[in-house]
Parts: C-alpha cells; structure tokens; sequence
C-alpha cells in the first residue's frame, strides 16, 4: 500500500522529508503515526451516517439505558451492542444487533459500514473493558456519550476512560464531541459537588495532541418509571404513548436530555 507522504505531513504538521527521514531512522515512531493516519482517513470513510458511542470503564453507570433511550429518540437509528456477555436484541426498545451473535463471521468494522449504509444513526453500546472491539468501533465513532453517576469511583472511572482511549500513547485521532451525563442520580447537592470535582479534574486533563474533544456535561436524575419500562422491554416514550401517565415525566426529563445530547452532538 502507498504512503500518503504528502497527507500525513498536512495531518502531522511535519515536511515530507522528516517523515521519509524517520520512517528509516525511527521506524517505531513513524509506524505509529501512520497507524494513527491511516485509522483517521478510514474514519472519514464513513461518511453516510453518525456513529454514536456509548463508553465507560465501569459498569453499572447506564450505558445500555441510555444508548436504548437515545437511539429510541432518534429516527432511522440501530444499536450495535459490544457487550458479549449481555445480549441486548430481545430487550431493547430500539432495534438492536448483538456483536456475539456475528464474531465469528464479521469483524467491528465491517459491522459497521454495513450498518451506515442502512442507518442514519448507528449507536455503539460497549462493556466496560477497553477491548480491541471497543477500539475499533471508536474509529469510527465521532460522537460519545459517557454517562457516570456522582460516586468518587465512577468518577475516578470516568477520568481513566480519558487517559485510556485519548491520553498520551493512544492510537486514536481526530475530533469527537462528547457529552458526559451524570446519571441516576437521587442527590442535587452531592451531584452539583460531584460536577465541580469533575470538571476540575477534566480541566487537569490533556487529551493526546491528534484529538480533539468538544465536551459538554448533562444530568438525568433517578427514576423508577425508567427502570420500569426497561424491565418491560419497552423505551419510556413508547409506554408515555400508551397513555400511561405514571410515566410522563421521566419521559419529559428524558426528553430534555436527549434534546440536549442532540443539540451539542448538532444532529438537527
């Protein structure tokens, strides 16, 4: 396969004969960067639809409900669920493909440039394990949403999900907007302390110098309704359209995130 020279020099801002230099004298260095390039052009492939992902290096912080719940909002949107312990397809509300079921056929990523060719929206619902699949799919992503709750170790998660995926050393690139969500929380006071310790430790954080990240900080309280509906294998919308109006404020607080993650991820 060719070098692009000429377009890694534009992406690195470095002259084509550093790049030609070091690919001989710091081959290490140099293969590095072109991974680096080369997973950024195959990234710009996907251009027919937004790739959405759900990430934490922690469990239990409701990347599932949330991923279910937005793709619900959304029209002409799939899940992609990660996780190969949990299989998601017979209780999500939003349509749903579970990964295990193709990993012996498909890799992640031709997974998903199926899935653009079909869908406007694709959402990735991963584990809480930076695997080689989670990786993969981040290529491609350029939205993400990382919901946490107002706990020191889901914060502390939270921060590691940073360092681990765009610290220093990663091999990710470009730009991604991302919209931390303070989640299920029952306590106002402990979560607006909880998004002060946050945003302190985000302002400490340096992402790696090829990505960029555009973050923005929401909040969705507790709520029985939600887990309710989720035990019924339907969204809240859809159980608010079934006149059930035990249901219609969560669904209106939902709503209101949504519309929030909608506006600053500028899908209008």
């Amino acid at each position: 396969m060719a070098i692009d020279y000429s377009g890694m020099a534009f992406f690195f801002n470095k002259s084509e004969r550093t790049l030609r230099r070091w690919e001989n004298e710091k081959s290490e260095i140099f293969n590095m960067m072109l991974e680096q390039y080369s997973a950024q052009e195959s990234k710009e492939l996907n251009s027919n639809s937004t790739v959405i992902a759900t990430v934490s290096l922690k469990g239990g912080v409701g990347k599932s409900t949330i991923s279910d719940a937005f793709g619900f909002y959304l029209d002409d949107s799939i899940i992609l669920n990660l996780d190969l312990a949990q299989p998601a397809s017979q209780v999500n509300a939003c349509p749903t493909i579970d990964y295990v079921e193709h990993i012996e056929n498909k890799t992640v990523e031709e997974i998903i440039r199926e899935l653009t060719q079909k869908y406007r929206y694709v959402i990735i619902d991963t584990p809480g394990d930076p695997t080689a699949e989670v990786l993969e799919a981040l290529k491609y992503a350029s939205k993400l949403i990382i919901p946490m709750t107002v706990g020191k170790r889901t914060r502390q998660a939270t921060e590691s999900t940073l360092h681990t995926f765009f610290g220093e050393g990663t091999a990710l690139t470009g730009a991604y907007d991302v919209f931390f969500l303070f989640n299920a929380y029952t306590d106002k006071k402990k979560r607006d302390e909880a998004a002060a310790l946050f945003k302190e430790a985000y302002e400490e954080f340096k992402p790696y110098a090829a990505v960029k990240l555009n973050p923005k900080l929401g909040a969705l309280d507790a709520s029985n309704a939600i887990s309710t509906a989720e035990e019924s294998g339907k969204s809240i919308f859809q159980m608010v359209q079934e006149n059930r109006t035990a249901y219609a404020t969560a669904a209106k607080k939902m709503t209101v995130l949504c519309n929030q993650i909608e506006e600053h991820f500028k899908l209008n």
